[in-house]
């Protein structure tokens, strides 16, 4: 039995850092490898589970925290998955699984372990080690959970377990005169350099997708801009001159009409995901809509995914919105076949393949589980493109106009 369990261990673990490599290197076949290699771990601790209970003659604290840590240890295992994968839910798994180990396992596996103890130093040793662990997890929580405070609670964790934990075991074992045991002081500095490095790579992979989006953000809101004073320009240009262009004049006032009103309703829903976010009213959320790349909580995948594909639905709203305007701007344009063309590139909402080479709706594709920031930029591209495409059709009406008019 012990045999099977170290095999299948080995399959599972090397499964799962297998898939985590696909999925880095964005290879196929990464959710099927994480999916197997998650699944076989969850399979062995629930054998664990099993066994634990019919052979615990004598149902103990110490048996109900072994039970409790193998329940939520698979919770959190899908809970893993599911943020990999992208799967809604991953944030309820990863909060209850790491809240449990933090708030309930963990003080019962810590008073467990006092009752065993004799020695003061020991039972300081093992305090300090149980706290510290709470505060790991804790910061991991916040961590996935893009909370505030995360990297000071896992810096204090670190701190702690060099100048706190490992003077007080080494002092225990010397002070009860065994041989100092390697296993605790490798494990401790094990948790504490993987922390260090989720840190250290949290902190560069943000920082240079934050650098990336902020980029793209200021180009698209200033490119907006100004096609939204050129557009203006152009209307009034017409509105002047109603001799001149009264053969346009109605389309000129239906097509900004329609522009505007689009415009304006993808910057509702910028507002509400500014708002969610970074927990601001709308009103204050409008007030930083053209500067919205300051948001704090720039990473939250949540928020922009309730809204856009939940159960607020306005994702498939926006889709439908946008398919609507298109066609109304081709029907005014339909003998320009090149402009119809360019109208139906601009806002094309058509059902798209993402990598693993399956078909995704316009809505899932552009919003399921994205970056807040990189949702707010495809909104704002959005807008770009409906403006553009404004502005296409209008140049050209006035052209046809003073085309005939010589």
């Amino acid at each position: 039995m012990n045999n099977f369990k170290r095999i299948l261990s080995a399959i599972a673990i090397s499964t799962v850092a297998l898939g985590a490599l696909f999925k880095i290197m964005h290879y196929p076949g990464s959710g099927l490898l994480l999916i197997v290699g998650l699944g076989c771990l969850s399979l062995l601790l629930s054998t664990l589970l099993i066994i634990g209970i019919f052979k615990s003659s004598e149902p103990g604290l110490s048996t109900v925290c072994k039970i409790l840590s193998i329940v939520f240890g698979i919770i959190l295992l899908m809970g893993v998955l599911f943020k990999i994968m992208h799967y809604p839910g991953s944030a309820l798994l990863l909060l209850i699984s790491l809240s449990m180990f933090a708030m309930i396992i963990s003080p019962l596996s810590l008073i467990s372990g006092l009752k065993s103890e004799q020695s003061v130093f020991r039972k300081i040793s093992v305090t300090s080690g149980h706290v510290i662990l709470t505060l790991l997890l804790l910061g991991f929580l916040f961590i996935v959970l893009h909370w505030p405070g995360a990297k000071t609670i896992l810096i204090l964790g670190i701190i702690a377990t060099g100048i706190v934990w490992l003077p007080t075991f080494i002092y225990a074992e010397i002070k009860d005169q065994k041989p100092v045991s390697i296993t605790p002081i490798v494990f401790g500095f094990g948790i504490a350099f993987f922390c260090l490095f989720v840190l250290k790579t949290s902190d560069i992979v943000s920082i240079n997708i934050h650098d990336g989006f902020k980029q793209s953000a200021i180009s698209i809101i200033a490119a907006n801009s100004n096609y939204e004073k050129i557009n203006t320009a152009l209307v009034e240009k017409c509105l002047n001159d109603t001799v001149k262009y009264s053969a346009i004049i109605q389309d000129v006032k239906k097509i900004s009409a329609l522009s505007d009103t689009m415009c304006t309703q993808i910057r509702t829903i910028k507002s509400h995901i500014i708002a969610g976010v970074d927990f601001n009213e709308n009103n204050s959320a409008m007030e930083i809509i053209d500067s919205y790349y300051k948001i704090m909580s720039w990473d939250n995948t949540d928020i922009p995914t309730r809204i856009l594909c939940g159960k607020d639905d306005a994702g498939i709203w926006l889709e439908a919105n946008l398919s609507e305007l298109k066609q109304s701007y081709i029907d005014i344009v339909e003998k320009d076949s090149s402009l119809s063309r360019l109208v139906n590139l601009l806002l094309s909402t058509d059902n798209l393949y993402n990598q693993q080479n399956d078909e995704t709706t316009w809505t899932n594709n552009c919003f399921w589980y994205r970056p807040a920031l990189g949702v707010l930029n495809t909104l704002t591209r959005t807008e770009l493109n409906v403006r553009i495409a404004e502005s296409e059709i209008l140049s050209q009406l006035i052209v046809n106009a003073e085309l005939k008019s010589k």
